[in-house]
């Protein structure tokens, strides 16, 4: 048999294909139909039963019969760390009814299963969540969308705050060292890093970081301004929209971080538009719905969306060191990422 690492990406698919037909039968799902969704470091496909075989609830946040079924990148996360995650969306769902992945146990009872891919050494790690309904939007992206992900946002934040995880719970925390020191997670020592950072990009990088330090020092990780986060809403890619509603998915990087640090992300996408104050507005007007964004948590929210830029610098320079023959582009990300954190500190 050839080796997995050898396969064309169609190749690919289909040798993934056998693995997530066999993954199916432990979660009863052996009738689905399946349809390769994505590959980029997670695979998924969208798994769909028979009409037969459906309840006939459609409802409205997931699509009545429909998942979908998650390879995760192999090496990147443990599967304690994946668990949790799915620990999490459980406790979204059940505690606050949250419009995000609900996910799906095996017959066994488990959350995650590790599964054999034919050709590759090792095992991926598995997981089934149902598919929810909505629409990506990026291009054409307003003030109705940013308050929708503001109010939906601080949602998961009351929950999260309010949450107690059970005692095997994992996941990463943004803090400064978890971003920016030895513990950050791209498998890279901050000093190695650092000896990627391009010139160009080294003052602003480190400017932030430096206050990055002294402001998450002073707002500390009491439940006021730190807890569990999604850490990665991007508009057209990590967030659903429908009837009017905000839909988060795909929490594979949550982690503990600030709460600003989540929002910072967030607008972090917004922030280069001509109709920023008003984008930035409606966010916080959302969020405030629901619950309430100190002004001394407020007023670090420039500096929180350079946190994001800054953390990309630092994985991309990361990368550099751990594939240097995607260097090109990734020295690419990292001069864009500068762009966008000295834009950000300009206007603070």
């Amino acid at each position: 048999m050839k080796p997995y690492d050898k396969l064309t990406q169609r190749g690919r698919i289909l040798r993934l294909r056998q693995a997530v037909r066999k993954a199916l039968e432990a979660y009863g799902l052996e009738d689905a139909s399946l349809r390769f969704n994505h590959d980029t470091g997670n695979a998924s496909f969208r798994a769909a039963v028979p009409e037969r075989l459906r309840h006939g609830r459609q409802g409205d946040v997931f699509v009545d019969g429909e998942y979908i079924l998650r390879l995760n990148q192999p090496g990147y996360q443990s599967t304690a760390l994946i668990a949790s995650e799915l620990m999490w969306l459980e406790a979204l769902r059940s505690e606050a009814d949250l419009p995000v992945p609900e996910p799906v146990r095996a017959l066994d009872g488990n959350l995650v299963l590790e599964i054999e891919v034919p050709g590759s050494s090792g095992t991926r790690q598995c997981s089934l969540l149902r598919w929810v309904r909505g629409r990506m939007q990026e291009a054409g992206i307003g003030t109705p969308h940013l308050r929708a992900t503001g109010h939906v946002m601080a949602r998961m934040h009351v929950q999260a705050s309010g949450w107690t995880p059970p005692s095997e719970f994992t996941r990463w925390r943004y803090d400064w060292e978890g971003l920016f020191g030895d513990a950050n997670p791209t498998g890279v020592r901050a000093a190695v890093a650092h000896q990627h950072i391009t010139p160009q990009v080294r003052p602003a990088y480190d400017a932030a970081v430096d206050r990055l330090r002294d402001v998450m020092a002073e707002l500390g990780t009491g439940r006021s301004a730190f807890g569990l986060v999604h850490a990665d809403i991007a508009f057209g890619d990590n967030i659903l929209f429908w009837r009017g509603e905000a839909r988060p998915i795909d929490f594979g990087d949550c982690a503990f971080a600030h709460w600003m640090y989540d929002i910072g992300v967030a607008l972090s996408h917004v922030r280069q538009r001509s109709d920023w104050p008003a984008l930035r507005q409606a966010f916080i007007e959302g969020y405030q719905e629901v619950r309430d964004l100190p002004s001394d948590q407020a007023k670090h929210l420039d500096l929180f969306i350079a946190a994001w830029h800054a953390y990309e610098i630092l994985w991309a320079a990361a990368m550099v060191e751990r594939y240097p023959q995607n260097r090109e582009g990734n020295i690419a990300w990292m001069t864009e990422a500068g762009r966008n954190l000295r834009n950000a500190l300009d206007r603070r």
